[in-house]
């Protein structure tokens, strides 16, 4: 028995060490490969850092590269509008300077007609004078009648004599100041040049620029591009661009007067008082109804006939106005024997009419002729029979926004920014002509682009 206890004990006592020795080279394979994910874990989370960092850093230049075009597109169709506006403000006053003009021959042809019935109506009280006594009860009527109306008449004449000069001056001084606006507005300051307070149109665009961000500016034709984008096709390409719009529209318009406009103005006048008697009985400017008559009561035949002519003198507009009262008498075959019993003649330039100073339409601002410019669109269909020639020319804005510190990019990576350098944007906008189809074509079938329709209009462009 004691025997047996004791080897069983011994026997268990080796087993407990045994099994001890094995967890104890279990545990020290164990601490052999404890801490190897740590490395890994340590490594995956650069990678993770760096991505993170490197995608803000591009969705960054992202955003800014994003706003710079806006505001590059901004600042090229506000310059388009200011520019569109100012030709339309232009066709404005041109127009408003052959109303003005047409005024003035309204009331030349006025003054001729109410001198004329003056001397009809004198005419006729002198006749009264000697006819009227012998007419019992109706006589005195008609005298009185005659009085009264030869009173309205010089009544009239004296408000004429006061208001014609104060209009034909008026409206002398009034064209005058439209085309030294319309010189304030183009000519010079749309010359070629980048200096501030010079230049309206890279001004404006400056400030469209700078709304957007403080850090984007306008970049100079005369600025040099950093080294490595000196031989960027597109940049230089911008380049040639911006100077040949500005030229383009330096050379769009120019000023011309009644003399050296092969006719332009004089005619356009012309159609305008032939479209108001197209509409209405003009007495006034064309011959009509209104404006001559006859009266027949054998063999004595009476006639009115009157004509108010636009003539240009020495590049100067005029109006010459005439109205005549004469009789006829029968003479067996037909009436002959002409006699004039009134005639007036007037203009507008004459100090005992109104203002020996007017010289209508001395000078206005139009399109350039014999110049070669860009056909944006072709012609095009804009109103029922009428086909709009569009002429137009564009403007280029190259904006530059610098990006500060460095980036997570390589220098002329993407081509659009470089580490501690500007980013570069080209934006183009064209200004064109076309007429609204709600327009009326008056019978033309081809209006080209022109300074007397307020139809300039403003687009970006590729």
């Amino acid at each position: 028995m004691v025997f047996n206890f004791t080897y069983k004990f011994k026997a268990c006592a080796m087993a407990v060490a045994s099994e001890s020795l094995l967890i104890g080279q279990t545990r020290s394979r164990f601490s052999v490969q404890s801490g190897q994910a740590s490395v890994l874990g340590i490594a995956f989370s650069l990678i993770l850092i760096t991505g993170i960092f490197t995608l803000y850093n591009v969705s960054q230049v992202s955003t800014e590269k994003t706003n710079l075009v806006n505001a590059a597109d901004a600042a090229a169709y506000s310059s388009a509008v200011h520019v569109a506006r100012n030709l339309n403000y232009i066709a404005y006053t041109n127009r408003a300077m052959m109303a003005n003009h047409i005024a003035v021959g309204h009331m030349t042809s006025y003054w001729s007609w109410i001198n004329y019935a003056d001397d009809v109506v004198s005419l006729v009280d002198d006749i009264c004078d000697t006819l009227c006594s012998f007419i019992p009860y109706i006589g005195p009527l008609i005298s009185t009648y005659v009085s009264i109306v030869e009173t309205g008449i010089d009544t009239a004449i004296d408000v004429a004599e006061v208001a014609g000069p104060i209009i034909a001056v008026e409206n002398d001084v009034l064209n005058e100041a439209y085309y030294q606006s319309q010189g304030f507005l183009t000519g010079a300051r749309y010359a070629i040049t980048t200096l501030p307070g010079v230049d309206p149109i890279s001004d404006l665009q400056e400030s469209v620029l700078q709304s957007y961000h403080p850090d984007i500016s306008l970049h100079g034709v005369t600025e040099s591009y950093p080294s490595h984008l000196s031989t960027n096709i597109k940049l230089q390409g911008a380049r040639a661009r911006w100077i040949a719009d500005r030229a383009t529209l330096g050379l769009y318009l120019e000023a011309y007067g009644p003399g050296d406009d092969d006719g332009r103005i004089k005619g356009l006048v012309e159609r305008n008082v032939d479209e108001l008697a197209s509409q209405r009985s003009d007495r006034w400017l064309r011959n009509g109804q209104s404006r001559n008559w006859r009266w027949t009561l054998f063999p004595i035949r009476l006639l009115k006939d009157g004509e108010t002519r636009h003539l240009e003198d020495d590049g100067d507009l005029n109006w010459y106005a005439e109205d005549r009262f004469r009789f006829q008498t029968w003479n067996f075959t037909k009436f002959r024997y002409d006699t004039r019993l009134s005639t007036e003649r007037h203009t507008a330039d004459t100090q005992d009419d109104f203002y020996s100073g007017y010289r209508g339409i001395r000078q206005y601002t139009s399109v350039a002729e014999d110049q070669d410019r860009e056909d944006c669109s072709g012609p095009s269909v804009t109103a029922p029979g009428m086909v709009s020639a569009s002429d137009c020319f564009g403007l280029t804005v190259i904006a530059k926004r610098n990006l500060g510190g460095a980036r997570l990019m390589a220098p002329g990576e993407g081509g659009s920014a470089q580490a501690g350098n500007d980013m570069y944007t080209i934006a183009r906008s064209e200004v064109f002509y076309h007429r609204p189809h709600t327009m009326p074509a008056f019978g033309a079938q081809i209006e080209h682009a022109n300074l007397f329709n307020p139809f300039w209009k403003a687009r970006l462009s590729d």
